[in-house]
């Protein structure tokens, strides 16, 4: 990290709040202390967050029109900041997580047992804005899969990466980070903007048929291609693509959704596809396509399970129209 970084924002203070309720949980192992302060910081968030709120209904009610109602425009809002802190605090190792973890409902294993036995690895593309991004990593390690997490160099959980801090590096990192790692094989860590496509040690660890987890939305990068998305274009980055194009190694979109009574299912994806007769820039952008359409399509079902309405309204209304970059990270 450059020594010209701050020591601390005010933004790693409220941080260090959230990691200090984050281990209050975890160290009275209470479940109804777990939806108590679910439900209290998401009143709290939701209440608060006047523009959060405004900017989200105005994206629902351009995706959904007439089809959403008062009242269920509202539940939906409410639910989606909920979202967000049900993944900060429905940690491995809680009483919460316990619960919820051991009855989920696990689709598309069988392809993904396929693809190791071919040598070339696996990419689970996880999403950082829709349904839960711990739960299926910790499910899949209990059903004996071993996941190398991909992160950005200076991340802070779920939240804003922002300014890296040494304060945030050295404290809050470590902290979000070891809620992952006994559920991970290990973590490493992107430094530049090249890192993602041409990393020789990504590269490695597939020829080594290891499983990477990478965030599909994630912002480094060198270049993206424009994909429709909930009624706008998003830039949206090609690295992942072209590390697997490179590799062989086929790419299984990664999700996980909450049914009715909390019941728990992770879906691996069919593989995304992608088709080497054709040019290059236009093979990546019809593999990003296939992937943004299929999220979409989860996006449309489960919209209260999405966190991110506000930072979609606010991207276009940053551009003044709709196209724009890759979505900031959500912070309710």
């Amino acid at each position: 990290m450059a020594r010209s970084a701050k020591l601390i924002t005010f933004a790693d203070l409220y941080f260090s709040l959230v990691a200090a309720l984050v281990q209050t949980v975890r160290l009275c192992r209470s479940q109804r202390l777990t939806w108590l302060l679910v439900e209290a910081i998401t009143f709290l968030a939701y209440h608060l967050s006047r523009r959060k709120r405004r900017a989200s209904e105005a994206l629902l009610l351009k995706v959904f029109g007439r089809d959403l109602d008062p009242p269920r425009l509202g539940q939906i809002v409410r639910s989606s900041f909920r979202q967000f802190w049900l993944d900060i605090f429905l940690i491995p190792g809680t009483a919460t997580w316990q619960k919820q973890a051991r009855p989920a409902a696990i689709e598309g294993l069988e392809p993904l047992r396929r693809a190791l036995e071919s040598g070339k690895g696996a990419i689970l593309w996880e999403t950082s804005y829709f349904g839960r991004r711990l739960l299926p990593k910790c499910i899949l390690n209990r059903e004996g899969f071993a996941i190398t997490q991909v992160h950005a160099r200076y991340h802070t959980g779920g939240f804003g990466r922002g300014t890296a801090t040494r304060f945030r590096r050295r404290f809050l990192q470590p902290f979000f980070e070891n809620c992952e790692k006994p559920y991970v094989k290990q973590i490493v860590y992107l430094d530049g903007p090249e890192s993602l496509a041409f990393s020789k040690g990504l590269a490695e660890l597939l020829k080594s048929n290891e499983i990477l987890c990478i965030s599909a939305e994630g912002r480094q990068g060198r270049k993206f291609v424009p994909v429709p998305f909930l009624g706008q274009t998003v830039n949206f980055p090609t690295g992942v693509l072209s590390l697997a194009k490179l590799t062989g190694a086929p790419i299984f979109p990664l999700l996980c959704v909450a049914e009715k009574g909390h019941q728990i299912r992770v879906i691996i994806e069919q593989p995304i596809r992608i088709d080497r007769s054709e040019e290059r820039e236009r093979g990546l952008r019809t593999a990003a396509t296939r992937y943004v359409s299929l999220l979409e399509s989860y996006v449309k079902s489960y919209p209260e399970q999405y966190r991110n309405w506000h930072g979609l309204a606010r991207l276009q209304q940053s551009t003044g129209h709709e196209h724009g970059g890759a979505p900031s990270r959500p912070q309710p």
